[in-house]
């Protein structure tokens, strides 16, 4: 068969990229790699060791190779930098770079693009680095154990870090991107050349870094959809945990703990929703408006006028974010800015609010700085600890009660709880009024429930645990249940 000729002289940007890749690369990589083609696929098989294997594609549609030797179907090419030459057939390409920390680089300088279902490349075990030349050449990628680098190409890539601790970059193009097992850094675009991007960090504590144009305004919601990132760039950011951007940001969170930094220099206000989970919510130097949701959160204002509420849970409240000096520049307050902060909800929060002429609604038992000027304490008699370890009393538990309002739960197995539910009952409502209690288990909502007070005005609910609740719980001897409403708060350690 004859293999397709492919010219000596390559693009000096493909070999200068390659020679970074490399550099970074183990000292004492193998060269024992071996190139195929069977008359369909072209295979490219690494070692068990190191491997550095660099692949092009050329403008008339052959193989250019340089780590792997040629085996049935290629040939090799002495003295010349790809010394591996092989045709591409139907099949595409395939790369097993195996085990070992590898580097493999990939383009395709081609007129009529493989689309990425035809370049499968397995980075194997090990910390390996894929690099796509910032050119053209989509790619199927899998990272495989290890802690590994990925950066895509001009085109849509399919890119996926799996186990492992892993640095994913889309660059540009409507890419897949996926972090894996592992607490991973994502990115789905690198310039200002956007891209309808799928962003899933997986299992682990997840890190989206992106949407950097500060004169832009980006919105994330995680809500499964379409609709994150810059106006018409239609990203779906999922199972992320943090997120940082450098412009102004509207983020709807979800049940889990969202961490969330919007552009300190936007140009353009933040509105961040945490929803449930212990969230933290850092605003711009605009007026922003903040909202922890349920759960222990961590809010600060930045340096504008800005609305902050805490929501159900213990939070802590800043106003302004502390000022701070780096090699660069100072970051200091203006001085001027005036919060409007709202911690009511029965529970001991801790709020400062920094210079300017700030408001503060506040409990009883919220610690309130020195620096809030306007502070309206909300007539709520603190609880002390109450019988709420067992479930079974109507103290307050940890968070504090409404004096003549108890708050009961009723003792019950964890096993039982997971498929019948928790009975909890309140009294001292108003009569008919519907009351809604939420638990909560290590900040994540796992369970809901509602109903209407009688008469009397006191209202049995039966709390019925969620999918996930049950997801989360299953397993577990022991179980401490956060339960909230009608402003009010038990706790109750469930045992199996």
């Amino acid at each position: 068969m004859q293999n397709t000729r492919i010219p000596a002289l390559r693009p000096l940007a493909t070999i200068l990229a390659a020679s970074a890749l490399f550099a970074a690369a183990p000292a004492a990589a193998n060269a024992g790699g071996v190139a195929t083609f069977d008359g369909t696929t072209t295979v490219i098989t690494g070692t068990a060791g190191a491997d550095e294997l660099l692949v092009s594609r050329d403008f008339e549609g052959g193989l250019s190779i340089t780590g792997a030797t040629a085996g049935s179907g290629c040939e090799t090419r002495n003295g010349e930098m790809y010394a591996t030459r092989c045709p591409v057939g139907p099949g595409g390409v395939r790369i097993a770079a195996l085990g070992g920390n590898d580097g493999v680089s990939w383009t395709d300088w081609a007129d009529e693009l493989l689309p990425r279902e035809l370049v499968q490349i397995d980075l194997g075990d090990g910390n390996d680095k894929f690099w796509a030349s910032q050119v053209d050449g989509p790619a199927t990628v899998r990272g495989g154990n290890g802690n590994d680098e990925i950066e895509g190409s001009r085109q849509g890539d399919d890119l996926d870090g799996g186990p492992g601790v892993d640095k994913v970059i889309g660059f540009t193009g409507d890419d897949l991107v996926r972090g894996g097992d592992g607490d991973d850094y994502l990115q789905g675009d690198s310039t200002d050349d956007r891209g309808a991007d799928l962003i899933d960090g997986g299992a682990g504590r997840d890190t989206v870094e992106d949407w950097y144009a500060s004169e832009w305004h980006a919105t994330v919601t995680m809500d499964g959809i379409a609709n994150d990132g810059f106006p018409d760039e239609h990203d779906n950011v999922i199972g992320v945990e943090q997120i940082r951007v450098g412009a102004g940001l509207d983020f709807t969170g979800d049940d889990g703990e969202n961490h969330i930094t919007a552009g300190e220099v936007a140009t353009t206000s933040a509105v961040l929703v945490g929803r449930g989970g212990n969230d933290t919510l850092v605003g711009t130097d605009r007026s922003d408006q903040l909202d922890g949701g349920l759960g222990d959160d961590t809010l600060t204002g930045g340096y504008g006028n800005d609305t902050i509420v805490g929501g159900p849970g213990q939070d802590t409240i800043m106003g302004d974010r502390p000022g701070r000096c780096n090699e660069m520049h100072c970051d200091l307050s203006p001085g001027s800015a005036a919060d409007t902060i709202d911690a009511v909800d029965g529970e001991a929060d801790i709020i400062s609010c920094g210079p300017g002429n700030d408001v503060v609604r506040a409990d009883a038992a919220d610690r309130v700085d020195a620096d809030c000027e306007q502070v309206t304490r909300v007539n709520v008699a603190a609880g002390g600890s109450g019988p709420g370890g067992s479930g079974s009393g109507s103290g307050a538990g940890a968070g504090g009660a409404v004096a003549g309002q108890p708050f009961e739960v009723k003792t019950t197995k964890l096993r039982t709880a997971l498929t019948k539910g928790i009975k909890v009952r309140l009294s001292g409502l108003k009569a008919g009024k519907k009351v809604t209690v939420t638990a909560t288990a290590s900040g994540r909502k796992v369970g809901t429930g509602s109903a209407k007070a009688s008469g009397a005005g006191a209202a049995t609910v039966t709390v019925r645990i969620s999918k996930a609740g049950r997801r989360a719980l299953a397993g577990k001897r022991k179980a401490t249940i956060t339960f909230r409403g009608a402003g009010l708060t038990q706790k109750a350690t469930l045992t199996k």
